[in-house]
C-alpha cells in the first residue's frame, strides 16, 4: 500500500533540515513549506510524490550547499521552483569581469524535464539572443536528470569561453565570430562593460 502524501512531506522536510544543518547552510523554512504546499496541490499521487519530490529535494539541497566559486543560485521569493542565478565572466574570455544574471524556472516534474533558463543581463553571444534565450543541447534533446543546477550553470559558463557558431541563435554574431574573431571579441567586451559591470 502506498504511503501517504503527508508522510513524504514530513520525511523530506526533515531530510532537508538535517542536510541544511550538516552543511551549515540554512534557508527560511517558509520557502520549503510553500514548495511542499505546491506539490500537494499539483500532485495527488503518492507514487509521484515519492519519486518526483525526492529527486527535486536532492537536486535543490546539492545545488544550495555545493555551489562552484564562479556561480551562485537560489530561490526567489520563497519559491523553490523559481531561482535567480549569477555567473561571472570566465577569465580569458571577452566576458571576463562581467556579472551575468539568469532566471531558472523548474517544471513540476523536474528533474525529468529540463528547467527554463534565460539570461537577464544583455550579452553579445551567438548562442544567446536578445530575449536571453540560450541555445544549448542539454536544455533540449540531450537533457538528463543527472544534471544538477551547478552542472548546468557551469556548462553555460563554458559556453562563454567556447561559443558554438555552428548552432547559433544570432546568425549575425556567429558569422562575425567566424570571419573576424578579434572584432567579435571587442564587441563582446564592449557589451560586457556596458551591461554587466
Amino acid at each position: 500500500m502506498p504511503l501517504s502524501i503527508p508522510y513524504f512531506a514530513d520525511a523530506f522536510y526533515h531530510m532537508f533540515l538535517i542536510s541544511s544543518r550538516f552543511c551549515m547552510r540554512k534557508l527560511v523554512s517558509s520557502c520549503f513549506l510553500s514548495t511542499l504546499q505546491r506539490f500537494k496541490i499539483l500532485l495527488t499521487s503518492p507514487i509521484l510524490i515519492s519519486s518526483l519530490f525526492y529527486s527535486f529535494c536532492i537536486h535543490v539541497i546539492f545545488s544550495l550547499v555545493q555551489p562552484p566559486e564562479n556561480i551562485s543560485a537560489g530561490p526567489v521569493d520563497n519559491d523553490l521552483f523559481s531561482w535567480r542565478c549569477m555567473i561571472t565572466g570566465p577569465a580569458g574570455s571577452p566576458y571576463a569581469g562581467g556579472v551575468f544574471f539568469l532566471t531558472m524556472n523548474f517544471p513540476t516534474d523536474y528533474p525529468f524535464k529540463a528547467p527554463k533558463i534565460q539570461f537577464e543581463t544583455k550579452i553579445y553571444h551567438c548562442n544567446i539572443n536578445e530575449h536571453g534565450q540560450i541555445c544549448v543541447s542539454f536544455l533540449k534533446d540531450e537533457w538528463s536528470p543527472i544534471l544538477t543546477v551547478p552542472k548546468m550553470l557551469l556548462m553555460i559558463s563554458s559556453l562563454l569561453t567556447e561559443p558554438n557558431p555552428e548552432d547559433p541563435l544570432v546568425l549575425e554574431i556567429a558569422q562575425l565570430l567566424k570571419s573576424d574573431k578579434a572584432l567579435h571579441d571587442e564587441r563582446a567586451r564592449q557589451w560586457t562593460k556596458r551591461y554587466a559591470m
